[in-house]
Formats: C-alpha cells, sequence, structure tokens
C-alpha cells in the first residue's frame, strides 16, 4: 500500500510558534502552480481509461449553466459550458458557519507538550488538512467529528470540536483520546478520511492504515461511551496493491441486528462489509474508475492533476414494492440510513435500496441495488457476475463532484468543486438538467466541499481549500477550513427538489 496521497512536504520542523510563523510567510508568497501533477506524488493515479465504459457513461455537449435564481442545469447531457445569470454575482451561500479555521490547533495536555509537538515535528499546522465532518446528538450532548487523514505533524487523524478556545475556531481533541493517536501502532487509529455515525448512537472509523505495515480497518464506537464495539481487520484478498479506502456509508437493517457497510475504494472499486457474519468482498466494476478527460481539476485559479476514482457514495431510502418506506432519524452519505416500517398502500417492503457512488474524476452519477451487493456469490473471487445491474444515469453533472449525501426524504446534495456550489436533486425525478439545482454558491466559503453529511434533517458541509493545500497556495492568514450547516427543508423550499412543488412517483433512476 502507498504512502498516504494527501499532503505537501511544504514546512520543515519548526521550533517554536514564532519560526512556524515565519514558514507561513514563505508559504503565503508562493504562487499557484498551473497544471500540477499530483497522480504520482500522492499515489491517487489510476487507470488510465475506464475499461468497457461507452459514450453513456461520458458526458455530451450543449448542456449550459443558468445563473441567478431557481438556477439549474440544462442540456440533454447535462455538461457544456456555464453561463452566469444576471443575479449570479449576487447569490450567497444560505450556509450558516459553523466553525471557521484558519489553521487546524489541538486542545494539547499542556503548553509543554505542544512545544514539544512542534518542535519535535509531531505538529504541523501546514500538514494537517480536514476533510470529513459528521455529527451526533442526543439528550443535550454533542460531538462534531473532524477527520484529518494523517502525515508527519499531524497528532491525530480524528477529532471532536473541543469547545476550547475559540468558539468560532474551537481546538480539536483526539477522539476517543490522546492514547488511540500513536503513529506506526497499528491497535491505534492509523489514518481516516470520513467516518459515519449511525442511528444506534455508533461511530463507524474507516481507518485506511499505512503503508508499511498496518492493513485497513474498520472501528466501530459507542457514542455514548466512547468505548471501542467492535473491529474489522480487511484481508488482503479484498485489497489492490494501491488500495485507499476512504468514505463508508451505513446500511442498518431489521432494528440493528443486521448492519451492512459500503466503503469506497479510491482507485476503483467497492467493499461490503457484513457486520453480523464479520465477512468483506470487493465489487469491482469500470463505473468506479476515474475517467481520464475528468482528472485535471480547476478551483477558484488553482489548476491540478487528481485521477480519483469512487469518492462519493450515498443510500438512498428503503423502497417498499416500488414505493418508498420511511427511514429513520438520520440521513446520511457517508453516513446512515435506518429501515423504518414503511409504507406505500400496504405494500410489503422488499428490505431494497439504492447505493449512488461517482468517481471524483468524472461527470456520471451512477446507481446500484444495495440487494445486488449485499448477495457475495456475485462477486466470486474478484468477478462480478452482476455488471449488468450497476447503471450510469443517461444524463450527468456539469462538473466532478467529491462527497455528497441523501436526505430522509431523497434529496441528493453534491458539492461541484469547479462552480464553487452545492446542487440537489429529488431522486423521484429523473437525473437531468433540469432537475438538478443549485441550492448553495460562494467563491470563498465552498471552495472544495470535501465532506457532506445529512443529520436529523440538517445538511453538514465541510470545505477545506484541497486545491490550495496540494499546490502549495495556502494563505494561512485567511479562513480556510469551514463547517457549514441548514436546514434541509429550508435549502429546497420552492425549488425543484422540493417534493412539495414536485409531481412525485414518476419515473425514477432515469
Amino acid at each position: 500500500m502507498r504512502l498516504l496521497a494527501l499532503l505537501l512536504l511544504a514546512a520543515c520542523c519548526v521550533s517554536s510558534q514564532s519560526t512556524e510563523d515565519s514558514k507561513v510567510n514563505a508559504t503565503e508568497s508562493t504562487t499557484a502552480a498551473d497544471g500540477v501533477d499530483l497522480g504520482d506524488r500522492f499515489g491517487h493515479r489510476g487507470p488510465s481509461r475506464r475499461p468497457g465504459s461507452s459514450s453513456q457513461h461520458r458526458p455530451g455537449g450543449g448542456g449550459s449553466y443558468h445563473g441567478g435564481s431557481g438556477e439549474h442545469y440544462g442540456g440533454s447531457s447535462g455538461g457544456g459550458s456555464y453561463h452566469g445569470g444576471s443575479h449570479e454575482s449576487q447569490k450567497r451561500s444560505p450556509l450558516n458557519l459553523e466553525y471557521g479555521w484558519k489553521k487546524m490547533d489541538f486542545a494539547f495536555q499542556s503548553d509543554s507538550e505542544r512545544r514539544n509537538a512542534v518542535r519535535s515535528g509531531t505538529y504541523n499546522y501546514t500538514k494537517i488538512i480536514p476533510l470529513d465532518v459528521d455529527i451526533w446528538e442526543k439528550a443535550g450532548r454533542k460531538k462534531v467529528f473532524v477527520t484529518m487523514p494523517t502525515d508527519d505533524g499531524v497528532p491525530a487523524t480524528l477529532a471532536t470540536v473541543s469547545f476550547e478556545g475559540d468558539p468560532h475556531a474551537p481546538l480539536m481533541a483526539p477522539y476517543p483520546d490522546w492514547s488511540w493517536h500513536r503513529h506506526g501502532d497499528c491497535r491505534s487509529i492509523s489514518s481516516v478520511f470520513r467516518v459515519a455515525v449511525d442511528e444506534y448512537d455508533r461511530l463507524w472509523v474507516m481507518d485506511r492504515g499505512d503503508d508499511k505495515k498496518c492493513l485497513p480497518k474498520l472501528m466501530t464506537f459507542d457514542l455514548n461511551t466512547d468505548r471501542l464495539l467492535s473491529k474489522y481487520e480487511f484481508s488482503p484478498s479484498v485489497l489492490l496493491n494501491r488500495s485507499n479506502l476512504i468514505t463508508p456509508v451505513v446500511d442498518v437493517r431489521d432494528n440493528g441486528r443486521n448492519t451492512f457497510v459500503y466503503i469506497a475504494d479510491v482507485i476503483g472499486g467497492l467493499i461490503v462489509y457484513d457486520h453480523q457474519s464479520k465477512s468483506a468482498w470487493r465489487v469491482n466494476h469500470p463505473l468506479t474508475l476515474p475517467e481520464p478527460a475528468f482528472s485535471t481539476h480547476t478551483i477558484a485559479g488553482s489548476t491540478f492533476y487528481l485521477p480519483d476514482g469512487v469518492f462519493g457514495l450515498a443510500l438512498g431510502p428503503l423502497e417498499c414494492g416500488g414505493q418508498r418506506g420511511q427511514g429513520g432519524q438520520h440521513g446520511q452519505g457517508g453516513g446512515s440510513y435506518s429501515h423504518g416500517h414503511g409504507h406505500g398502500h400496504g405494500a410489503r417492503c422488499d428490505q431494497d435500496r439504492t447505493l449512488y457512488f461517482h468517481a471524483l474524476a468524472s461527470r456520471t452519477e451512477n446507481h446500484v441495488k444495495t440487494s445486488v451487493l449485499r448477495n457475495r456469490d456475485n462477486f466470486p473471487r474478484g468477478q462480478n457476475r452482476a455488471s449488468s445491474s450497476f447503471k450510469s444515469f443517461d444524463h450527468t453533472r456539469p462538473s466532478q463532484s467529491a462527497a455528497q449525501a441523501m436526505s430522509e426524504q431523497g434529496v441528493l446534495f453534491s458539492g461541484l468543486l469547479p462552480d464553487l456550489a452545492l446542487m440537489c436533486w429529488n431522486s423521484e425525478q429523473p437525473y437531468a438538467g433540469w432537475n438538478l439545482e443549485v441550492v448553495a454558491k460562494d467563491p470563498e466559503t465552498l471552495q472544495f466541499t470535501s465532506g457532506v453529511k445529512v443529520r436529523n434533517g440538517k445538511l453538514w458541509v465541510m470545505s477545506c481549500r484541497y486545491q490550495r493545500f496540494i499546490t502549495g497556495t495556502m494563505n494561512w492568514n485567511e479562513v480556510n477550513y469551514r463547517v457549514q450547516s441548514a436546514r434541509v427543508a429550508d435549502l429546497i423550499r420552492g425549488t425543484k427538489c422540493d417534493p412539495k412543488t414536485n409531481n412525485i412517483g414518476s419515473a425514477r433512476l432515469r
């Protein structure tokens, strides 16, 4: 397995805060790199083509983006050129800022420990980038989780907002505590890209491991006690040479008796984990691979090359005889969604739902039924006997997307990276330009939406200026990392994503 693929070797070890600041000033004076190729340096280089892909899986031309109120994506293939409407420059994000950091800092146990960490290089804020956010609330208790993939200079890869220091930019408290973050100790938490909170008060931590000796593992913590409930280490038989497991979504069934976790391997592929049987299998398909045509990204003036495969996952609501059942209280997307008892004209729930997925280097959204994924016999020894069950929508997004999430009502939220925007789609409607609508757009606060979750009817978004981080052009005097939120009902009210304003029941999955 390769060395962690995210972080630049930016600043050398520092011995004091003033030394840190001098390094920062040097970093700020650098200019944006044009067309930076990060594939080899960060270990993201995937296959050069998508085997078996056809024109159906690639965006076509002719589409356009229309700005202004009621922004939507038109065109038969959803792609095409970008056109700003008359009100676009005034349109700002309706998301509320929860937290904003110029740089990430930690709640060390003492000032001397912090100084020692800086001196030894264990803590170097220029090496830290937060990628994901998730939240747990119960009976007045609240935990906000932030992930920061490990590199030299990252003291803890998983933390909670500590509510110490500046309330708008609080310190990070390692989760569950400092003892779980010992570099090189495979019993610890090695490196985490994303996590998922489920409705049974469990935190699912997808630890990607390291490149030396620690295999990737899936850990589950009881959020009431912060105690470890389970740990599953993935066998090399389900991994490829450069596997990088980054995004989990949790499918809780039968009142918690059965749980499946679907995991994105960013080099191309899915892993299915059966919690009851403590087993896992690999799912390969061309739709999980990157598309070379979309491996170059330009975000807020920074251009870089990143050919990542399957990245964003979202789990749809329970389906009952062709109708939707009642979900649990959680939305998901890198998260969970519970099975309710269902409804829909008295139909018996067939216990199925849809997994939506896309590669980072792509504009295509894809889908597959979870009943296909949960049947291990479909995937013997790396084969895919159900390949025809994996489908792409006929229409595409206007640009690349990273994280995504789906609400309890089946509304998908996806970040549009080059457009610095967040779009929605009501999954009861065809996936097409006229049904894809921008609900938030901001050139400052929505630079690289790396984490998107829906929890208890509320959307949470992490934006991290990843494009500046990996091109070495961060300005540490500006707010770089943000956690923002909004009520889903408020975001979609009056839009084409609002079930109240749409003709529910039209053909889906077109």
